[in-house]
């Protein structure tokens, strides 16, 4: 399993750390939108450090419901590509297919603990082809195919 994602702005070049873990419930997707990182107020259905959907649904812990175990950690540099890969993060997919509606897919928790330490990733909504997330499974193909729905990627896998 390798989730592949575009860092389209960082502040500068140090190498910082960012985790992926499970999220454990369902999250929403408003529509706010905000320009040049400044936030924007929450709409109905965002997802928020308090709410799993605004204004209704609050996350038992603020900031998500997720594994505390990282499945995957990798050090980000500046702005290109970067993927992630590892065997917890084969064990989440592995769940999902198990569980499909378990599947909330993954939170990235980086280090920021000073000015000048986020990332920001591009989504599957990104302005640049070629940018948005990837998440490619290897599989072997004695299975019976299936499919994968994460984030709004579908991926068909044996």
């Amino acid at each position: 399993v390798v989730l592949r994602l575009h860092v389209s702005n960082a502040p500068n070049a140090i190498r910082r750390q960012f985790t992926l873990h499970r999220v454990l419930r369902d999250w929403g997707e408003g529509e706010s939108a905000s320009m040049g990182g400044t936030g924007a107020p929450a709409t109905p259905g965002d997802a928020t450090w308090q709410h799993a959907s605004y204004p209704d649904l609050r996350w038992d812990s603020p900031g998500g419901d997720f594994d505390p175990a990282a499945s995957a950690s990798l050090l980000v540099c500046d702005s290109g590509f970067e993927a992630w890969t590892g065997p917890g993060m084969t064990v989440d997919v592995r769940s999902w297919l198990a569980q499909p509606g378990a599947n909330f897919g993954w939170l990235i928790q980086g280090e920021e603990t000073g000015p000048g330490t986020a990332r920001r990733f591009d989504s599957r909504e990104a302005d640049e082809p070629g940018s948005p997330p990837t998440l490619t499974v290897h599989y072997s193909e004695s299975r019976a195919l299936r499919e994968l729905t994460m984030g709004g990627l579908k991926v068909r896998y044996r």
